[in-house]
């Protein structure tokens, strides 16, 4: 199975704190989610590749032919954050108009808002849990077309129905396998704290130690 992982560009909004300047500026970095969800795929087989059109900065045409050029079976998209969701969620309508393939979504706001992502209707499934979990069962039954029950954190529809199935087992953080950045145009990241050389990023742990109430990685 070929999985086409597709982070759209996303731009500065009305109300946002930071000027577009600034936003510029500040940097421009991985969307490390996607290394680990490569690593998943990998480790059972399956092929990635990912369309990174913040740092390439492509527009939806040339992405759009990208993509039909690598002929994946599925699509994946990231629904990180609120603030860029509008502009990921345009690009997921117009992948299922062009293409017609399925479309899975993941990521911090899936975690989250699962049912509301999912009444998108160019959403055909949606990961709810980590990648690591997550990824190679789910592959595996797109593979097959059937035992999508058996894969853990998974949302889909059913008769038009969704239905969510079984949660995943933890897995530490110390478990986590290194995430795939070879999938990455590495050359490409930056940040104003490298004073703009390359740059990337890291993580020690899943989410954050503190609980506040207005976060959804809390």
């Amino acid at each position: 199975m070929k999985i086409a992982l597709i982070y759209p560009p996303f731009f500065h909004k009305k109300f946002n704190e930071n000027l577009p300047t600034v936003d510029d500026e500040f940097g421009l970095f991985p969307h490390i989610g996607f290394g680990w969800v490569s690593a998943a795929a990998k480790r059972t087989s399956h092929d990635v590749k990912l369309f990174d059109a913040v740092a390439s900065k492509y527009d939806y045409a040339t992405v759009l032919k990208e993509v039909q050029r690598y002929n994946p079976d599925v699509l994946g998209f990231a629904a990180h954050a609120i603030q860029t969701f509008r502009d990921m969620l345009l690009w997921a309508i117009k992948f299922k108009r062009d293409t017609g393939l399925p479309i899975l979504v993941g990521g911090y706001e899936a975690k989250i808002y699962p049912l509301e992502i999912m009444e998108h209707g160019c959403f055909d499934f949606l990961c709810a849990g980590e990648a690591l979990m997550f990824t190679g069962p789910f592959l595996n039954a797109l593979h097959r077309g059937k035992g999508y029950d058996e894969v853990p954190d998974l949302y889909y529809r059913v008769n038009g129905r969704v239905k969510k199935t079984h949660d995943a087992l933890f897995l530490p953080f110390q478990d986590h396998p290194h995430p795939d950045r070879s999938i990455f145009p590495n050359e490409r990241y930056y940040s104003h704290v490298s004073s703009r050389s390359n740059f990337t990023v890291g993580m020690s742990q899943v989410g954050c130690p503190y609980s506040c109430s207005f976060c959804c990685i809390r």
